[in-house]
């Protein structure tokens, strides 16, 4: 209450997402806690999805349309070629094409910033702005500025393993890569706070910048989960009486044992069944048809990150099968991970990711395998398979874990960072 006995007016948060809403589950989670704890919460896409707005929890600002989702990629400056050859138009063909590769970097960088100081006047006031892309830094560090509140950076990754430098030269992509990391690592020393995912990945960035965020982990949520509705048992058309295991999620090469997993299912008996979730799996789908695996091995479509745990529901198991080819996997908690505790699934977990390791022997949530192996990966089906008071005991422990291993535990750190950013306003 103000002092005049007035009631404060609502914290407004806005959150920036480089991606669409309905693929980014952790904005999604956050922007819902903070309307559910009473404050004004609007969400800013980088893509826009088309979700309608009265279907959200939370406001959407802006729909239909987006803000600079990412840095453009070097060699990628809309309307350079033209600007140059209109600038120099009687010049021969040769020396244009040489200015357009010396501008071409400088432009994209100028283009970059500029936008950023365009969009950043059509961000809505706030009293906190939430940022969950280091592309969007400039944008949302001038519209702080300009109302003097806080930026909080939400790093849902350890990016300077993966940030590239775009396309054109090897020195162009060198000069990009450049700036993408100064401007990574600006973010994370101007922010008031630093928020990421895991311990892992917080020691990660407190040994790049000095400065260690605060850990909230991106469980899932379990508060009105749905236990009807679509599934994957019916979506993939197996029998109730058969044994499905489940890997939910998109595939990126070389960052999961999609492979490994194929050929482990090939040696199962004919009752295992496996259901691949998500997009990018054309050339599994190949390998499935060319070993004559199409009625065990099912290739589903991607379904919104939200609902996951309500669709995985059905299945036996769920194999997280992440490869550690970077530290920012190898110290990984995926979606996958708690979406399976959401579901009270038995997990197949990789033994060599430390913090899943950590927490699946913690409770007992699994049985460890090595994803690069396939006979590891048949041999903990086969496991499963022929005793099922062991699946029986797994989905105890994985129903007591989610009692503390869930969103409603985890946002309660989230609220104590936005009370002491906003002096406790709500």
């Amino acid at each position: 209450m103000t002092s005049d006995g007035l009631r404060e007016p609502l914290t407004r948060i806005v959150s920036l997402t480089p991606s669409r809403i309905d693929r980014d589950t952790r904005t999604f989670k956050e922007a819902a806690s903070f309307a559910r704890h009473g404050m004004e919460s609007v969400v800013v896409e980088g893509v826009a999805s088309g979700v309608e707005p009265e279907r959200l929890p939370f406001q959407l600002h802006g729909t239909g349309s987006s803000i600079q989702a990412e840095a453009p990629a070097g060699a990628r400056v809309v309307g350079a070629r033209t600007s140059v050859r209109g600038a120099w138009r009687k010049l021969p063909r040769r020396l244009t094409d040489g200015v357009e590769r010396t501008l071409r970097t400088p432009l994209t960088i100028y283009g970059y910033l500029a936008a950023a100081r365009a969009t950043a006047d059509s961000l809505p006031a706030a009293e906190l702005y939430w940022l969950h892309g280091y592309h969007q830094f400039p944008t949302a560090w001038l519209a702080a500025r300009r109302r003097r509140a806080p930026l909080l950076y939400d790093a849902h990754d350890f990016y300077p393993e993966v940030i590239e430098g775009g396309d054109g030269t090897r020195i162009d992509r060198a000069v990009m890569r450049w700036f993408y990391l100064a401007i990574e690592r600006r973010c994370v020393h101007s922010a008031a706070e630093v928020v990421t995912v895991s311990d892992g990945v917080a020691d990660l960035i407190a040994r790049r910048t000095g400065r260690r965020p605060v850990v909230v982990r991106n469980c899932a949520e379990v508060r009105g989960m749905a236990v009807d509705g679509p599934d994957v048992r019916t979506a993939a058309g197996v029998a109730p009486d058969d044994f499905l295991v489940v890997m939910p999620g998109n595939h990126k090469t070389g960052m999961r044992a999609v492979d490994e997993a194929v050929e482990a299912f090939a040696t199962l008996p004919a009752r295992a069944h496996l259901a691949f979730v998500g997009d990018g799996y054309q050339a599994t789908a190949e390998e499935v048809e060319r070993r004559g695996l199409g009625d065990r091995i099912h290739l589903l479509p991607a379904v919104a990150g939200a609902d996951v745990p309500a669709f995985i529901r059905t299945a036996d198991a769920v194999a997280v099968l992440y490869v550690p080819i970077m530290s920012a996997i190898e110290f990984a908690l995926p979606n996958g991970f708690f979406s399976a505790i959401a579901a009270g699934l038995p997990l197949l977990w990789p033994r060599n990711l430390p913090e899943i390791r950590r927490l699946a022997q913690e409770h007992d949530l699994g049985v460890p395998i090595e994803p690069l192996e396939p006979a590891s990966i048949a041999a903990a089906v086969h496991d499963l398979l022929e005793h099922p008071d062991r699946v029986a005991a797994l989905r105890a422990n994985v129903e007591r874990a989610r009692d503390v291993l869930n969103w409603e535990v985890e946002e309660r750190g989230l609220l104590d960072i936005v009370a002491r950013l906003t002096n406790g306003r709500g």
